[in-house]
């Protein structure tokens, strides 16, 4: 085994009969609201404490719903946390914007692919008071709620827990689960001309259709506006040909940034992998700037169905606004994700 798997496990190695002799699933249904309740695996010699789980609200975003502490050998804990999702955002760049707030260091992660968004498993390490506390994380989803689970001890006792950490996070399950996976609802838009596409979005995002759209082109805009402000654009574009190209239809649109005061470089069209719905494609992810500020784009463009489409998404950097940053990115993933032509629509 190498050292990797014995710092950050990701499967068990314990014989099936010692867990089931050592661990046990504790369920919570303290919380008023049911969609909270939740169920972890942990190790029978730990044991919740009595602090009553905190309410969510806009003065509390986060709120501790258990810490499952050790009781014999080395100090260490669980902590479950909740939190209100009122847009949709990716659990995996909500936790690393967590991460980076508290000044943590990475150590191992990885991402599991989910219909709510990647799902990360993390390991980081900080200190406090003088001394080093590793850290491994898990967030999931429960429609517009998130889940998060933390265990932690001291570095020097952390040899004792690799396993027990892994399997105390990645157990945790809402006891109630919400069919729908997303925290928003998705809204739709199709137009037969001059391409049929099926466009799919959230909620939240605001279509603007250009007027001039027709038989020769569709260009429409979906704008996502926090105080009055749009802080993110989604541009979606189909051209009835496939003569046009995509770095030329690229060009065009960078043109159009830069007339809205856009300054910077795009970076090269890259293959992409194919989608449910498009099988040919190219993107980009490009920093850029806007009035001075750090800005960034991203863009899928290809052909389908004798028709040459673009998405972008233009919207502040992560460094500049890491909130509106995921937010952005999601919405852009998952117009991707369910972007195709209507005779491919199942």
């Amino acid at each position: 085994m190498d050292q990797l798997e014995n710092d950050f496990p990701t499967k068990l190695t314990s014989d099936r009969a010692i867990i089931e002799r050592d661990y046990f699933v504790l369920s919570d249904t303290r919380s008023a609201d049911s969609r909270l309740h939740y169920q972890v695996t942990i190790p029978k010699t730990w044991k919740m404490l009595d602090t009553a789980p905190a309410t969510l609200s806009e003065s509390k975003p986060i709120a501790t719903q258990g810490v499952i502490r050790s009781t014999v050998g080395p100090e260490a804990e669980l902590e479950i946390e909740a939190a209100h999702l009122p847009r949709e955002i990716a659990p995996a760049d909500w936790l690393a914007i967590l991460l980076e707030g508290l000044e943590h260091e990475i150590l191992h992660s990885r991402l599991t692919t989910s219909a709510g968004g990647d799902l990360p498993d993390v390991m980081s390490k900080s200190v406090f008071e003088g001394r080093t506390i590793i850290h491994r994380w898990v967030a999931i989803k429960n429609g517009s709620f998130l889940f998060l689970a933390q265990a932690r001890c001291y570095e020097e006792d952390y040899s004792n827990f690799p396993e027990t950490f892994m399997l105390a996070t990645a157990s945790i399950e809402f006891l109630n689960p919400i069919e729908w996976p997303l925290s928003e609802q998705l809204q739709t838009f199709s137009r037969a001309e001059p391409a049929d596409f099926l466009l799919v979005y959230p909620e939240s995002w605001q279509l603007q259709l250009d007027p001039n759209s027709g038989e020769e082109g569709l260009s429409l805009n979906l704008l996502s506006v926090m105080d009055d402000y749009v802080v993110g654009t989604i541009i979606f574009v189909v051209i009835p040909s496939t003569d046009i190209g995509v770095i030329t239809l690229r060009d065009r649109i960078w043109e159009d940034l830069q007339n809205n005061d856009y300054s910077g470089s795009l970076s090269d069209l890259e293959n992409a992998s194919a989608t449910p719905g498009l099988p040919d494609r190219a993107e980009l992810v490009s920093q850029v700037q806007r009035r001075g500020v750090a800005h960034e784009i991203r863009m899928s463009t290809g052909t389908a169905e004798g028709a040459t489409y673009l998405v972008a998404v233009a919207g502040p950097a992560r460094e500049t606004d890491s909130q509106v940053w995921a937010i952005n990115k999601r919405a852009y993933q998952l117009v991707i994700n369910q972007l195709r032509t209507i005779p491919g629509a199942e």
